[in-house]
């Protein structure tokens, strides 16, 4: 028949191969299928995973802003912006994934049902949104109160220098062969600098209702703690300089009567060739009772140098009082602003202040 009809055979053959094509078509595009399903699942499992470790960030994101931040200072604050600022990064790579995962959900959909989890996507999003739009109001806040506080805490340390220097004056013996004098002129600039400590305290609580802490979701800075703890410290040291120079005052008094008489005693000797009798006495007896009120000043400073360590001691053992209120006493015009340099002698040179 071949030989005879060709043609004829030809379709002969089509026809009888033609059911093993459509097999053969079918089965390549059941396979096809398969491994697009096979395909289709594993994203769709991946996506799972992906929106669950994007609610986990939401979750842990969620904390960080709603954080409840106490006794703060300006590292603490600085460690917590820099996480905002992070998490702010964060939250542009997840909506940057998100957008591509929408977008393959699309080319999925022709493959298999996808509603629930594109429904689940768009919650996710919208969420990341609000959190990012979050990150973005609370930051300038945050920004707004590390940058004060580390402003207020430099001043502070500043106080606490001032106070060291104070507390080293009053309680060291190296400077005891000082005159009464020098050491009453010492206790003048120590009660300055108290008062001006006390001013520059009195400035920053003053401002202290400017700061946005509510607004950061910070409840409180621990600089103010050690603002109150520095004013009772200042309140003991400026309680034993005052009484320390009210004991050197009658000390002082009685010192320089006798150096007035030494002096007439030697304007008097001049008059003569010798020292009389009873000159010498006189300056024998006034000589002693100098060394009297030397040793009598010793024994004032010996008293108020255990005075101020006994009291700073109990201070250190007392529970911190926050309300700086109750604290600040009255505080003079003129007082030192929050941005002034403030000038401290040193120890060694107070006395020539």
């Amino acid at each position: 028949m071949a030989e005879e009809d060709p043609n004829l055979a030809q379709e002969w053959m089509d026809k009888l191969t033609e059911p093993f094509n459509y097999y053969q078509q079918v089965t390549c595009l059941a396979e096809r299928r398969t491994a697009d399903l096979n395909k289709a699942t594993s994203k769709l499992e991946e996506y799972e995973d992906t929106l669950k470790s994007t609610k986990l960030w939401i979750q842990n994101t969620d904390g960080l802003i709603n954080a409840e931040l106490k006794d703060c200072s300006a590292r603490v604050l600085s460690k917590h912006l820099n996480a905002l600022v992070i998490a702010l990064e964060d939250s542009e790579g997840k909506l940057l994934l998100l957008d591509i995962i929408s977008s393959e959900l699309g080319e999925l959909s022709v493959i298999c049902e996808t509603d629930k989890i594109v429904e689940s996507l768009s919650e996710v999003k919208n969420q990341v949104k609000d959190i990012q739009q979050r990150i973005y109001n609370v930051l300038p806040q945050i920004q707004h109160l590390a940058n004060e506080v580390v402003t207020i805490e430099n001043e502070v340390k500043k106080m606490e220098k001032r106070l060291g220097s104070i507390r080293t004056i009053l309680t060291s013996s190296d400077i005891d062969d000082m005159s009464p004098k020098e050491h009453h002129m010492n206790g003048q600039v120590i009660l300055e600098n108290i008062d001006s400590i006390r001013g520059t305290v009195a400035d920053i609580e003053a401002y202290r209702p400017a700061l946005p802490l509510s607004a950061s979701g910070v409840r409180s800075l621990c600089v103010f703690r050690r603002m109150g703890r520095l004013l009772r410290e200042a309140e003991v040291l400026e309680k034993v300089t005052k009484e320390q120079n009210k004991l050197l005052e009658p000390i002082i008094g009685e010192m320089l009567d006798l150096e007035q008489e030494q002096e007439k005693l030697k304007q008097i000797s001049k008059n003569f060739t010798y020292e009389t009798p009873d000159i010498k006495d006189r300056n024998e007896e006034l000589r002693t009772l100098m060394d009297g009120l030397k040793q009598k000043k010793e024994g004032v400073l010996l008293s108020q140098r255990s005075s101020v360590i006994d009291q700073l001691v109990r201070l250190q053992q007392e529970p911190e009082d926050l309300d700086l209120a109750a604290l600040l006493s009255p505080v003079i015009e003129g007082v030192d602003s929050l941005s002034e340099e403030m000038h401290w002698n040193d120890p060694c040179v107070l006395c020539h202040h």
